[in-house]
């Protein structure tokens, strides 16, 4: 993977602003500054912003507690769904 993408998916940031970062040499990768955005990544590289950290996770899982009650579907037969207008 590129690092401005890398960046941009780890540090919540825009592509534009990782470029940013890493022109202002605030980037390590394995403890070395690093000035290019195009540079690829391999899965055990180490990189840091400001000294800090990022841990890259490709998927991030989310769990919501629906209320019984709640409808949340776009249609069904039974009830007025939330995306009927009045």
């Amino acid at each position: 993977m590129r690092l401005d993408k890398y960046l941009a998916e780890t540090a919540q940031c825009t592509r534009s602003e990782a470029k940013a970062l890493l022109a202002k040499g605030r980037v390590t990768v394995n403890g070395a500054v690093c000035k290019k955005g195009d540079t690829q990544l391999k899965a055990a590289d180490a990189v840091a912003v400001d000294g800090r950290a990022l841990d890259y996770q490709q998927f991030v899982y989310l769990m919501l507690n629906k209320p019984e009650g709640v409808v949340s579907a776009s249609t069904t037969s039974c009830f007025l769904s939330f995306m009927t207008s009045s």
